[in-house]
């Protein structure tokens, strides 16, 4: 059933000025649907004509095959569509959550964070810090920047320790300047603080980030006897390449969130697991779970 459409859209900020000119879009129940664009395409407005906050020049937006356009955002809002800005249109006085609350009507127990690579890095740490979240997806993700430190990043030869100095961490010096700060900065070393449950993927052919990393966190939460679950497709690298795997990954996040955040169903993977012995005998069940080991521990 198609929960929202937009159906020949024409908008702009002047009588004469159209940066939408007939736009279509549908969004089924339970989908989600990315818009993707360069810079001035029109994402954003877009997305304010349908959360109210731009009035169309013509075409329609329906909500459950009611017309919406030209209604106040208010009343939108009061719907369940809202618009949350980004960077700099965001209140810089309010918190996270606050500023989530004002894009709509959000419910503050069922908050979901995912992130991959240097995202999935920045999830795991933000879990030890709050108990914000109910569910978080950390793909590829650092856990312990000390032994990541001495790795090498194999798609491109180049030792880590750069990126840890100087780029994407910015510590500012080295491991034996500066311990403290990469002990700080590991989400490994924060781990009994984390409430939330965590889902990651990290693959055993990571080009980017040693798959250890994955495993070291997992580790330390089944230790700690904290939900956790790790997914592994043997022989791809760190952002999936095969398309039964970048199929199942999507199918396990969306099937790990509805279960935390809507309450769905609990999938028979996050009950049960798939033993190490067992791996890839489940995808002759299913055709896009495939190559994927997953443990679990709750």
């Amino acid at each position: 059933m198609t929960l929202l459409a937009v159906e020949g859209v024409v908008a702009g900020y002047s009588p004469t000025d159209e940066i939408l000119k007939g736009v279509d879009l549908a969004v089924d129940a339970g989908e989600i649907v990315s818009v993707i664009g360069p810079n001035g395409a029109g994402k954003s407005t877009l997305l304010k004509v349908v959360a109210g906050l731009l009035r169309p020049h013509r075409g329609r937006v329906r909500l459950r095959d009611a017309a919406i356009q030209g209604r106040p955002a208010r009343e939108i809002s009061a719907l369940g569509v809202a618009f949350v800005p980004q960077e700099q249109n965001v209140f810089a006085s309010m918190t996270v959550r606050e500023n989530l609350e004002m894009g709509g009507y959000v419910d503050p127990k069922a908050l979901g964070i995912q992130g991959h690579s240097w995202g999935g890095y920045q999830t795991a740490f933000l879990i030890t810090q709050t108990h914000l979240f109910s569910a978080a997806m950390a793909g590829a993700p650092v856990a312990n920047m000390t032994s990541a430190y001495g790795g090498i990043r194999w798609g491109s030869g180049l030792a880590r320790a750069f990126q840890y100095e100087h780029t994407q961490s910015r510590i500012g010096c080295s491991i034996w300047q500066c311990t403290t700060r990469y002990l700080e900065n590991s989400p490994l070393f924060w781990a009994d603080r984390i409430t939330t449950p965590l889902l990651m993927m990290h693959n055993d052919a990571d080009d980017a980030v040693p798959w250890y990393q994955g495993i070291e966190m997992f580790v330390a939460l089944r230790r700690l006897n904290k939900e956790v679950y790790l997914i592994d497709y043997n022989n791809d690298v760190h952002n999936p390449t095969k398309r039964a795997n970048q199929k199942d990954i999507a199918m396990r996040m969306q099937q790990f969130f509805d279960y935390h955040l809507r309450g769905y169903p609990e999938p028979d993977w996050m009950i049960h697991g798939i033993p190490y012995q067992m791996k890839g005998r489940d995808q002759l069940r299913t055709p896009v779970q495939a190559g994927a080991t997953v443990g679990s521990q709750k």
